[in-house]
């Protein structure tokens, strides 16, 4: 008695295995399924490669276009922060008492220490749209209201030594 088997649940490698040890000359219908599955099992598995490989590119390409357009700080963000950090530092210097001690050469080497830390500080916080802070880096697509009240910080503090700077040494 013939049974008949089903090779279309086999595996590619178990159609190969089967084709090797198949007596060709007494099941010649067999081999003949067993080679046509053969084929169409290769087929389906180079589409489906095509497709895999598709899809990395696709993920890549995305990947690298979210990266591209991540972050870019606005002119009109970097005027309104400055001019918000302006502001404040004018609204506090005015309320500042004048020095009457002399400055010193160490004095004014600190004040532009300091202003140039400031500055360097702003620029890149708003070039990068990150703000350093004792749990680590924020970035402003995570945290906007933080990032941008530390640039307004920064900001106040570059013009606030800035502007007591030039009041102590004017």
């Amino acid at each position: 008695m013939d049974s008949k088997i089903d090779f279309s649940s086999y595996s590619l490698n178990d159609l190969y295995q089967s084709g090797e040890s198949i007596d060709r000359e007494k099941y010649p219908e067999r081999v003949k399924e067993i080679d046509s599955l053969i084929r169409q099992k290769k087929t389906d598995s180079l589409i489906l490669q095509k497709k895999i490989d598709s899809l990395k590119e696709v993920a890549i390409t995305k990947n690298v276009n979210e990266k591209a357009t991540q972050y870019k700080c606005s002119q009109r963000r970097i005027i309104l922060i400055n001019l918000i950090g302006v502001s404040i530092a004018s609204t506090f210097s005015l309320f500042s008492e004048s020095n009457s001690i002399s400055s010193t050469a160490g004095d004014f080497l600190i004040f532009l220490v300091m202003s140039l830390f400031f500055l360097l500080c702003l620029i890149g916080t708003l070039y990068t749209g990150k703000f350093i802070t004792r749990t680590g880096f924020q970035c402003i697509q995570d945290n906007y209201s933080s990032v941008t009240i530390g640039q307004v910080i920064l900001s106040h503090l570059f013009y606030l030594t800035l502007i007591m700077g030039f009041k102590s040494f004017a």
